[in-house]
């Protein structure tokens, strides 16, 4: 019983101090230096219907022959965070053209158009 007590004792004095395995800064790591804007061809779609988009893209400065990444990819997320569709696009440095198709089956809503690369 005495080796239990001593036991809990020391289970206590260690859940009350804080654990930390490491001392991260207060600010979040920089990005990799890409950023997309993307385009569509209009606001209001039905189902059944597709998606004509365009993204500009821009890689880091470092790098001067190319782009860091060679494929967008592009999702139509829905209100839950659900993937609906996808698409992946060829990318260089002036952007990229694509298409997406919105499944009939899905129901009318609100929904986001989602475009990022392998780096971001």
């Amino acid at each position: 019983m005495k080796g239990i007590k001593a036991y809990i004792i020391v289970l206590f004095a260690f859940l009350l101090e804080p654990a930390w395995a490491q001392d991260l800064p207060d600010q979040p790591p920089e990005t990799s230096g890409e950023s997309v804007v993307l385009y569509c061809d209009r606001e209001i779609y039905g189902s059944g219907e597709q998606i004509h988009y365009f993204a500009t893209y821009k890689g880091p400065e470092a790098i001067k022959r190319g782009s860091w990444s060679s494929v967008l990819y592009v999702e139509l997320i829905s209100w839950d965070g659900s993937k609906q569709a996808s698409s992946k696009v060829l990318l260089d440095e002036k952007g990229a053209r694509g298409i997406i198709l919105i499944p009939e089956s899905i129901p009318s809503g609100v929904f986001y158009l989602r475009a990022y690369t392998l780096w971001m």
